[in-house]
């Protein structure tokens, strides 16, 4: 309880004293479907932050058979006003396994990847883009009831930079660190999330507060933290079935 108190009053203090630097990753939100049968539907809809971004969080998934699967998911971040900015998008697919445990614990694996974009501009007429692929495998595990859902989740990932443009040779602080991604453009991610959960079997309130730590380049400069907060909508067919009298 002590280290999950510290880790939100970190996160806390990561959003209100921020300090301008330009990141080139930023975490998105963990899709946390909790599948329990076939022909289920989950749709996410939320606002999330970091130390140096605020964004929008779309995502769905769906259950083809009792234990597979399958999400689609976007991030969406805005630049801030003035004259030095960062704004970036992810749009990430994925598939996998689920199964219940019991009456209230489930399980899941997910894998896919997804491509994304990291823009800055440093002063007017100093910009750089970075495109990047990056592959996960995230399971999870749930605490599934009709009021309040808990997950936790962990996603590994290979960070991959294919596509570097800018214009900053005269940017001596940037371009170095434009640089190390040039020379380390492989990263492996370790990216653990905590899911909280609460209101009613179709719709509810959901929260949720995830990190990132690079493994091999600790150096990159991206975001650590991705806390967020938005509505989770949950269909089932046997919810629409008919009730026989």
């Amino acid at each position: 309880m002590k280290n999950l108190l510290f880790t939100f009053l970190t996160a806390i203090i990561l959003l209100v004293f921020n300090s301008c630097t330009h990141y080139y990753y930023a975490p998105n939100a963990h899709n946390v479907p909790l599948f329990r049968e076939e022909r289920q539907a989950r749709f996410t809809i939320a606002g999330s932050s970091g130390d140096e971004f605020e964004g929008i969080e779309l995502q769905s998934a769906f259950s083809f058979t009792k234990h597979f699967g399958m999400m689609a998911n976007g991030f969406f971040v805005r630049p801030d006003d003035g004259n030095k900015w960062g704004k970036g998008k992810l749009v990430e697919i994925g598939a996998g396994y689920f199964t219940s445990l019991n009456k209230y614990f489930v399980f899941e694996t997910f894998g896919g990847f997804c491509w994304g974009e990291a823009i800055n501009q440093y002063e007017p007429g100093f910009s750089s883009s970075i495109k990047f692929r990056r592959y996960f495998i995230q399971p999870d595990i749930g605490f599934i009831t009709p009021w309040i859902d808990v997950a936790i989740s962990a996603r590994f990932c290979g960070l991959y930079y294919n596509d570097i443009d800018h214009n900053i040779h005269s940017l001596r602080y940037e371009i170095d660190h434009i640089t190390y991604i040039e020379k380390n453009r492989f990263s492996y991610l370790f990216e653990p999330a905590l899911t909280f959960r609460a209101g009613w079997k179709f719709i509810k309130i959901q929260l949720q507060l995830g990190l990132s730590h690079n493994l091999n380049n600790p150096d990159l400069q991206q975001e650590i933290l991705n806390a967020n907060i938005g509505l989770y909508f949950s269909l089932s067919e046997k919810y629409q079935r008919p009730v026989n009298h």
